[in-house]
């Protein structure tokens, strides 16, 4: 589902903070890419690229971060939960 239909759907009343969002944004492009044919070198190339310019091996460190500082703030942890692949 996308970061901003989600995000409606939760019902919270406020845009989630920056860093938060920008991690939910990392996340769901780094489930496109990982889903992604490499279909010849170059694009094998392409999907590396774009996997390691988004610090994907970096997402479950990264969520277990934004989980402990927002740890009291129900909708953001909600919202984490309902984003992970």
């Amino acid at each position: 589902m996308p970061l901003m239909t989600l995000w409606l759907a939760t019902a919270a009343t406020a845009p989630p903070p920056a860093d938060v969002k920008a991690f939910l944004e990392r996340r769901e492009q780094c489930a496109h890419w990982a889903g992604e044919e490499p279909y010849d070198a170059a694009r094998g190339r392409e999907i590396a690229t774009a996997i390691r310019r988004l610090r994907c091996d970096r997402i479950d460190a990264d969520a277990a971060r934004l989980r402990q500082r927002y740890q009291h703030t129900p909708d953001i942890t909600k919202l984490l939960d309902d984003t992970e692949q």
